[in-house]
């Protein structure tokens, strides 16, 4: 009887094994996971900026153009802008000040000294026209001063038509042919040597006889009068043309600015001059003459008297002292005057022929009605 129980379950055993190997295993194939990682993003560090210890405290920003720091304050319902200038006086370094803030006293932006297209039309006596040169001028007051309130701000008037009005040619009756022509002589180290003073006219004589020895004319003096002239018209262009002055060398494209200051700003300044007033011998105003990157840079500052001057009641009179304090340096610089020492004369040609004038050239009247340098109304 076991051993038919032992067969049982193994026919059992049997058949199982036949059932599970018919068996089809069906294998599904598992979803792909694709895992995109993420990315932390890179964080680019903007360096802070070395803080410049010469910014002044009240800076509102830079000018573009030239970098440097300016400031925009409301005067008198207008908005004007101050420039800040690295300039020391006295004992700026000894209380750590870097600098003055300036304001423009230009009307309508610089002037240009030798714009020939208005007052000697169509002159090209330089060999070429010059229509690539400027001499651009540029006055600024010192904050807080008061000195030029009553004068108004400096611009330079149209006068297109002033010498076609007048009949003659503008010849030394003109601020940029006087300037033209001391550069000229520059130039060709034609300077007046031990007369700084001379004339116009005597100027001319000199150069006459350089060109034509007494004063015969030859084809050889021509050329090289000609030649002379469009050299030195190049030299300004391109700005070859160097004057020495002081411990540097001023090269006249890069322009002329004059800055006004205090003169509590020049008292203890050894490197300021002082210039007497003749009658009686009190002091004027003091001045200095630098060069800075191949600019000419001049500082005034008026003294009591020179403030009564310019506070005169007569506008003209207060104008005509303005625009010789203005302009006296560059005149002493092309006429070669050591800018190191004070002049026993201060030098006027140029200041002279930027106002009205009237008088009598070569037999024929002369009326000048509209001047150089101007000023606007004062309020």
């Amino acid at each position: 009887m076991k051993r038919i129980s032992y067969i049982f379950v193994l026919s059992i055993l049997v058949a199982s094994c036949a059932n599970l190997s018919s068996v089809k295993i069906t294998t599904t194939p598992q979803a792909t996971s694709t895992h995109t990682p993420t990315l932390t993003p890179t964080i680019t560090l903007t360096p802070t900026e070395t803080p410049d210890p010469n910014m002044p405290s009240d800076a509102t920003g830079k000018d573009p153009a030239t970098g440097e720091y300016i400031k925009t304050v409301e005067e008198n319902g207008k908005t004007v802008i101050y420039v800040w200038k690295q300039f020391q006086f006295g004992d700026d370094a000894k209380n750590s000040i870097t600098g003055h803030w300036f304001k423009s006293w230009m009307a309508n932006g610089p002037i240009n000294l030798t714009g020939y297209g208005e007052n000697c039309e169509g002159m090209d006596n330089w060999g070429v026209p010059l229509t690539k040169f400027t001499l651009n001028m540029n006055v600024y007051a010192i904050e807080g001063q008061a000195d030029l309130d009553q004068i108004g701000y400096i611009f330079h008037p149209d006068r297109t038509l002033i010498w076609k009005n007048s009949g003659l040619s503008c010849g030394n009756s003109s601020l940029s042919f006087l300037i033209m022509s001391d550069l000229f002589l520059q130039y060709i180290n034609l300077l007046p040597g031990d007369n700084p003073g001379e004339s116009f006219y005597q100027k001319y004589l000199r150069e006459r006889e350089y060109y034509a020895p007494n004063g015969i004319d030859t084809t050889e003096g021509q050329q090289r009068y000609y030649n002379d002239h469009k050299s030195f018209a190049k030299a300004l262009t391109d700005g070859s043309m160097k004057i020495k002055t002081g411990d540097g060398e001023w090269i006249p494209n890069k322009g002329y600015e004059v800055y006004w200051i205090n003169e509590d700003m020049a008292l203890n300044d050894p490197t300021l001059h002082l210039s007497l007033w003749q009658y009686p011998s009190t002091k004027h105003f003091y001045w200095k003459i630098i060069i800075e990157n191949g600019k000419l840079i001049a500082f005034i500052a008026p003294t009591d008297i020179l403030k009564k001057q310019l506070a005169d009641t007569k506008a003209e009179s207060k104008e005509r002292w303005l625009r010789t304090m203005i302009l006296f340096p560059i005149e002493a610089v092309n006429i070669g005057l050591n800018t190191n020492e004070v002049f026993s004369l201060l030098p006027q040609n140029y200041g002279e022929v930027t106002g009205t004038f009237s008088g009598t050239i070569n037999g024929q009247s002369l009326n000048v009605d509209i001047p150089f340098i101007d000023f606007t109304p004062t309020q």
